[in-house]
């Protein structure tokens, strides 16, 4: 997509979405590479890949939030039968903030101390 081949991906992301039953992705430009992160999130889910497709897409700042919850409260009527039950949401279940140098990983000291041109990485 950033190399100007947005046919291609639209294939490969439409046969993904066939094999789960959805409808193929029409989008270009900005809109498909968002489509193409969504599905890669989706697909990639519980694989461990999303803390690295993060970093590679620089956009730390918007993917970490902190997490709300929700509160669901049944209650019972004088029957002894559940009402509707009441929903609320909570504010910060956990704090989730990213750090600029996540982006990065150090260069190990070894390394360092071998070539004295090196530079540490921002912000280690």
């Amino acid at each position: 997509m950033g190399l100007g081949q947005e046919e291609e991906a639209k294939i490969y992301i439409n046969r993904i979405r066939k094999r789960a039953g959805l409808p193929d992705i029409n989008t270009s430009g900005v809109e498909l590479i968002e489509s193409y992160r969504h599905e890669r999130r989706i697909e990639l889910a519980y694989e461990n890949h999303r803390f690295f497709d993060v970093r590679r897409w620089m956009i730390g700042e918007e993917a970490y939030t902190p997490v709300q919850g929700i509160n669901i409260l049944n209650k019972l009527n004088d029957d002894k039968v559940t009402t509707t039950p009441t929903y609320s949401v909570i504010p910060s279940v956990i704090d989730r903030s990213w750090n600029p140098r996540f982006y990065f990983l150090p260069i190990k000291l070894d390394e360092m101390n071998k070539n004295d041109n090196l530079i540490q990485n921002p912000l280690y």
